[in-house]
């Protein structure tokens, strides 16, 4: 029961109706996160450093 009001609370924080809707809302964070990433590694890669950035899956 605990888990079902916590989910409940937290659809209506953020004004949803579904969790599919929350996830709609949220679809760009990760993209957010890797422009991040790659605006670190750029002056990384500048200096020298070896960086990986894996982009493809096997």
């Amino acid at each position: 029961m605990a888990n079902l009001r916590s989910a409940k609370a937290l659809l209506a924080a953020h004004e949803c109706d579904s969790a599919a809707d929350l996830a709609l809302e949220h679809a760009d964070a990760p993209d957010g996160i890797l422009h991040w990433l790659d605006a670190l590694m750029d002056p990384a890669q500048q200096d020298g450093l070896p960086v990986v950035f894996l982009t493809t899956t096997e």
